[in-house]
């Protein structure tokens, strides 16, 4: 039996949740990622499409790849971008993320 235990979710600040959000990394190739995040430093697709940061020549399975997502989600834990969730919390469909959430917060929630 699986066993689900509550976590401290990483979360954008609520006035830059809009900024940061972004299509799920597997329905966007590199050149459409780069293109949706153009002029957006905050885009989360800098993270899970981190190769839009580097030389388009750049194998999207390399280190460098990988470093860099690593690079860019830190910068947005140390500049404030990100957060981390003061008390753990888990949700479900029987328990549903507005339980989790503080009210009119953006229901984006990132695991790390």
């Amino acid at each position: 039996m699986a066993h689900i235990q509550p976590f401290k979710a990483l979360r954008p600040q609520p006035d830059l949740a809009q900024k940061v959000a972004s299509k799920p990394y597997d329905v966007l190739n590199s050149e459409e990622a780069k293109e949706e995040a153009k002029g957006n430093a905050l885009s989360f697709l800098h993270v899970t499409k981190s190769e839009i940061d580097l030389p388009s020549s750049i194998d999207i399975h390399s280190d460098q790849v990988y470093n860099k997502a690593s690079e860019n989600l830190q910068q947005f834990i140390s500049d404030g971008t990100l957060f981390t969730e003061e008390k753990p919390c888990s949700c479900n469909s029987s328990f549903p993320m507005e339980h989790c959430l503080p009210k009119k917060s953006p229901a984006i929630i990132f695991t790390s």
